[in-house]
């Protein structure tokens, strides 16, 4: 393929990818290895550990926050934060539900997305926790969000370039 114009070597590297793509009986030394979808199994478990102990705790604050807001917040019985605590709680069930739902599907990718974004609730919480100046409302959403971002980052799929 004549080059018409001088290209950066990204655009280059681009450019070499989608003719490989395009015609790969021509260029079959850049094939791409098949994404490994099914992670090790000490990544599973760890995986399965930390979402488990997230549905636990983020799912115990969220009944806790609709059953006995005072219990959670101090002067969390008057009424409007009865009612704010309510929303709160149902947005947690729904991002907890989707961590379960995909953590037994086994959708990997799908499960690394959610427990990303969980984690990226759990640094908020933690935001949270500093205006407030209360440590564990500070140190447990830090620790869930840490443990969170490492499982997502561990079940990744693997993407390699391997020549034949």
């Amino acid at each position: 393929m004549p080059v018409l114009w001088k290209q950066s070597n990204i655009q280059q590297l681009i450019a070499s990818e989608l003719i490989a793509f395009q015609y790969p009986q021509q260029y079959d030394c850049y094939m791409l290895q098949e994404i490994n979808t099914q992670p090790e199994r000490s990544y599973r478990l760890f995986t399965y550990a930390v979402c488990l102990l997230t549905i636990g705790i983020a799912g115990y604050f969220a009944v806790a926050g609709i059953i006995a807001p005072a219990s959670v917040v101090p002067g969390g019985d008057v009424h409007a934060a009865v009612i704010y605590s309510g929303y709160v709680s149902v947005r947690s069930f729904v991002l907890l539900g989707a961590l379960a739902w995909f953590l037994l599907r086994q959708s990997w990718q799908v499960l690394g997305a959610v427990m990303l974004l969980n984690g990226l609730v759990q640094i908020g919480d933690a935001v949270m926790g500093i205006i407030q100046g209360d440590f564990l409302k500070t140190a447990g959403p830090i620790f869930l969000a840490t443990l969170l971002v490492a499982a997502s980052m561990l079940i990744r799929p693997n993407r390699r370039r391997i020549s034949s």
